[in-house]
């Protein structure tokens, strides 16, 4: 009888965890109800397909049910703005938060060079967009029409070139809307069957106030959260403010004093919730500061050790960094970034580990340690295989994967972009070259430039080096006027249409760029990736090739 009152005792007081209501408005940027809305929930760093949307009521409110603790994101969209995102990190003693927001419109160029549209009948491809026909009504009234035959009841589109950032946004045509999942909206026109459809985008039909304070996200029960956001949305500003748009095109570069600026303005918010004794949010800012890591400017040794210090290995904000949590671990103190190292394996998010065991598994193949090899590999491709984090490396690094050095190369074939005819695996026996798929918008792939050419420039012709890069950009013309400026990648080109859906990239396992390849004489793999990067492949090349022309 004891028992059975005790048991009772224990349910009665034991919390039974209750799901989460996340609840508010949104507004547009007029302050008015939005023509269409929707939060996207997902895991935070998920795959925006994987988030679960909800339409918001016409007048704007919108009411999201979450069954259970974790880090979240909660995104909101709406026709024609800019979509946001907002950090919930849940608690149990979470319940009911309220949510306001005002977001910003859609920034659009007042004088677009050109527009193009894209629908359903290209499956919205970027690639084989057409461009629309600008019409002069007045002086002051400008407009654009594109016009083909209607396929059925209903045509839906997007345009490109009239907002900022380069994406896809809905028109000012539309008899309704849809979420395009991706942050914007398409615009449906009803139409009939065989008769001719015309769009038009007329620019005077968009009136949104330009807010410089916008958006606002009024987050009013939960000081924590107030907090996140006002720090993630103050990083997200000095990030776009350290980035710099290439003159002409090109990938974006970073500005390294803006970029130094930011990292203390996070350290600061660290430091001043260490002083406040606030270790919940120190250990936040500790980790943004982390998510800020870049390969390319110098992040400090102190910071990473300082992060370290300052975050437990177990800790579940990790899971907004795990890609970066290991690059930590290398920038700071060895002995204390290899203990920290091991620690990450018991950290509760699955991803935070897959990426730990992704790191050695690299090194396993660096060492040529084919049992650790294998033994990883099967690890991860077993336990961790759905995790995007990681996806990549297993791809790369499968022990029996078809491209792996000491074996043939695939077979191909690829029509050059100088109309001087073709090459494949068969015209170039004999030689040696270097495979090299890329992208003009590939950051990686653009910083390996000087390297390529200068090492081009050592060897090109020698034991008949030659060098065959295979874009793998969104349309052929992307091309041609990145080589006219800084880096003029004076060997054979071909373009590789459907980027990493393309057959060729398939063939090779491309799974990410640059991939480069080196071929020998008989047609087998000598070299591949690392080995072929940046200062390291001028000694690679000298190995095969002797000493340089």
């Amino acid at each position: 009888m004891k028992a059975l009152i005790y048991f009772i005792f224990l349910l009665i007081a034991i919390p039974v965890f209750s799901q989460i209501t996340i609840s508010g408005k949104v507004t547009d940027a007029n302050g008015n109800a939005p023509i269409l809305a929707h939060t996207h929930l997902g895991k935070y760093n998920d795959d925006e397909k994987m988030s679960i949307s909800s339409e918001c009521t016409k007048d704007g409110h919108f009411s999201v049910k979450i069954p259970k603790v974790g880090i979240y994101s909660l995104r909101i969209s709406a026709v024609n703005h800019q979509e946001i995102s907002i950090p919930l990190i849940l608690e149990e003693k979470d319940r009911n938060i309220e949510i306001n927001v005002q977001l910003h419109a859609n920034l659009f160029n007042k004088e677009p060079e050109k527009i193009t549209v894209i629908g359903d009948w290209n499956k919205f491809a970027f690639a084989s967009s057409e461009q629309m026909t600008p019409v002069r009504a007045t002086e002051d009234l400008k407009y654009y029409t594109y016009e083909r035959i209607a396929t059925g009841d209903t045509l839906s589109y997007q345009l490109m070139g009239i907002a900022d950032g380069g994406h896809s946004v809905n028109g000012t045509q539309a008899d309704y809307y849809t979420y395009d999942g991706g942050g914007d909206y398409r615009c449906v026109i009803r139409t009939h069957k065989g008769e001719k459809a015309t769009i038009t985008f007329d620019l005077s039909k968009v009136n949104y106030n330009e807010n410089n304070n916008l958006p606002i996200v009024e987050i009013k029960n939960n000081k924590f959260l107030k907090k996140v956001y006002e720090l993630t949305h103050a990083v997200e500003k000095m990030q776009q403010e350290a980035m710099i748009q290439p003159v002409g095109g090109g990938p974006l570069t970073i500005s390294v004093e803006k970029y130094k600026g930011l990292l203390t303005n996070i350290k600061q918010g660290y430091q001043d919730a260490v002083k406040s004794g606030d270790t919940k949010f120190s250990q936040f800012a500790a980790v943004m500061l982390a998510k800020e890591f870049n390969s390319t400017v110098d992040f400090g040794s102190d910071n990473a050790d300082m992060i370290m210090k300052a975050v437990p290995t177990t800790s579940p904000f990790w899971a907004m960094a795990p890609m970066e949590v290991s690059a930590i671990t290398s920038a700071g103190d060895k002995t204390l970034g290899e203990s920290y190292k091991k620690g990450l394996k018991n950290n509760p998010e699955k991803s935070v580990r897959a990426v730990v065991y992704a790191d050695e598994l690299e090194q396993a193949v660096k060492a040529n340690d084919t049992k650790e090899w294998k033994r990883l590999y099967s690890l991860l491709k077993n336990d961790y295989g759905n995790v995007p984090e990681v996806k990549w490396t297993i791809v790369q690094n499968n022990p029996d994967a078809v491209v792996q050095v000491g074996r043939s190369v695939p077979s191909f074939e690829v029509a050059l972009l100088d109309g001087s005819g073709k090459v494949s695996n068969a015209s170039m026996l004999g030689k040696y070259y270097m495979i090299d798929f890329w992208a003009t918008w590939c950051g990686p792939c653009v910083r390996e430039m000087p390297a390529i050419h200068k090492a081009y420039e050592k060897f090109k012709g020698k034991k008949g080096f030659e060098i065959i890069s295979l874009s793998m950009d969104a349309a052929e013309s992307q091309i041609a006027p990145f080589r006219a400026k800084k880096w003029k990648m004076p060997w054979l080109h071909s373009f590789i249409p459907g980027i990493f859906e393309a057959e060729l990239a398939k063939k090779f396992e491309v799974a990410g760029i640059p991939k480069p390849v080196l071929v020998g004489p008989d047609g087998k793999i000598l070299a591949m990736q690392e080995d072929l990067r940046g200062e390291i492949l001028e000694k690679t090349l000298a190995k095969y090739l002797g000493e340089s022309n």
